[in-house]
């Protein structure tokens, strides 16, 4: 499978749930087929907008009869157009209409599913962009019948309504911010500060009154661990505890490095200038040094100094310098709601570090602040809707060029 999912999801492949079709373009040579031509006929070029309710070119009755139209709530994708090249076009119809042959059309057999599945397929954009690119042809297209078995993450229809409410709220928030012409990147960045505050305050995800409690985990792992007082946390969502950052994982400083140790081949030593700029130039290692300043793929690293930020390495193995933690999770927190609970402290963390010149977090001040802590269930599902939504606001950068329409129209 893909990737790790909630226990109430289940995999599903597209082809099982939907049916496909297509169109085709009336000949221009039959004058009959476009004059008074009412009825939409959608092509690549009409596909700047999420919502279809109009097209550029109309068909009419005559050419309609030759023609397979669509329902509203049918989602369309371009499978043949030059814009493949960077971005994948995605729709809804809002209106009965035809297609040309350049897009594919997805009938759901249950139209509740339409909004989600749209998103779904929108946040995996990239991946699908690369998996299905259909290579030897002169225009760029997706191979569809690939691209209809694709698998998709499906959840309980009452998380699905929640996602797209969610998804909804931030389109919103991405039309108000827009309106104040800031840049795209500004937006995206603040979009998804918004979503760490959801995440982390309860509200992304619906709560599952079957998940065991964080307090009820707690005392199974280990019995002496001590949650802190939460009378004074009006709001903490039911199952929910609060810990410190010291509680929930063990951290390992990197290994203080000296000029004079650097060499041109070997692990490469992993600075903190190496985590916040892919450009940094590494210096490298071919001596051995203990095993816990080894950082291998996957491992979850802080930057407690210069420049705060928390990060997933996503190399080879390699050295870890001084100033960053090696951050190992305790068994009742997973490394991906941890990762995202660090992205949304930084300014806190910012607010207790000092020095003038390199600014930094001592180990205690860092390791006493407060942390929420969900149900373990409950993480897993969090970190799902997060990696979803930024999947999706990723996607969006394609429209940061000046000719891209406004997200305002694409709603």
């Amino acid at each position: 499978m893909p990737f790790d999912i909630p226990d109430s999801w289940e995999w599903i492949r597209l082809s099982d749930i939907a049916s496909f079709g297509g169109g085709k373009t009336p000949s221009m040579n039959v004058k009959n087929y476009w004059d008074n031509g009412r009825n939409l006929w959608v092509t690549s070029k009409d596909m700047k907008r999420y919502r279809i309710d109009d097209s550029i070119m109309k068909i009419s009755d005559e050419a309609l009869s030759i023609m397979n139209q669509y329902e509203p709530g049918t989602i369309l994708i371009v499978t043949r157009s030059g814009i493949l090249r960077h971005s994948l076009p995605v729709a809804i119809l809002d209106k009965k209409a035809t297609v040309n042959q350049d897009l594919k059309t997805i009938s759901l057999f249950l139209k509740e599913l339409n909004p989600y599945i749209f998103l779904t397929i929108k946040a995996n954009e990239s991946f699908i962009l690369k998996e299905y690119h259909k290579d030897g042809t002169t225009v760029d297209s997706i191979n569809f019948e690939k691209f209809s078995n694709i698998l998709l993450p499906l959840p309980p229809v009452r998380e699905q309504l929640h996602i797209c409410s969610v998804v909804e709220g931030l389109f919103r928030l991405i039309d108000d911010l827009e309106a104040s012409k800031q840049n795209l990147q500004d937006v995206i960045k603040q979009t998804k500060s918004k979503v760490l505050d959801l995440a982390i305050h309860g509200k992304l995800v619906p709560q599952d009154p079957t998940d065991e409690p964080a307090s009820e985990l707690l005392k199974r792992i280990n019995p002496d661990a001590k949650p802190c007082d939460t009378s004074h946390y009006e709001n903490l969502p039911k199952g929910w505890s609060i810990l410190t950052v010291g509680q929930v994982a063990q951290y390992i400083n990197g290994r203080a490095f000296k000029p004079n140790e650097w060499e041109q081949k070997g692990l490469p030593i992993i600075r903190i200038q190496n985590l916040n700029d892919k450009s940094a130039v590494f210096n490298y290692s071919t001596a051995t040094f203990e095993d816990k300043y080894l950082v291998t793929k996957g491992d979850l690293l802080f930057a407690w100094a210069a420049s705060l930020g928390t990060y997933i390495w996503q190399e080879g193995n390699g050295w870890l310098n001084q100033h960053i933690y090696r951050v190992i999770p305790k068994p009742f927190i997973t490394k991906g709601f941890l990762y995202y609970s660090f992205e949304s402290m930084i300014s806190e963390f910012y607010k207790e570090s000092h020095g003038s010149g390199m600014v930094h977090i001592t180990k205690g001040k860092f390791e006493n602040t407060p942390i929420l802590l969900p149900p373990l269930q409950e993480q897993e599902r969090i970190v799902s809707y997060i990696n979803a939504i930024y999947a999706l606001l990723d996607s969006m950068r394609v429209y940061q060029n000046s000719d891209a329409p406004s997200f305002r129209t694409m709603l």
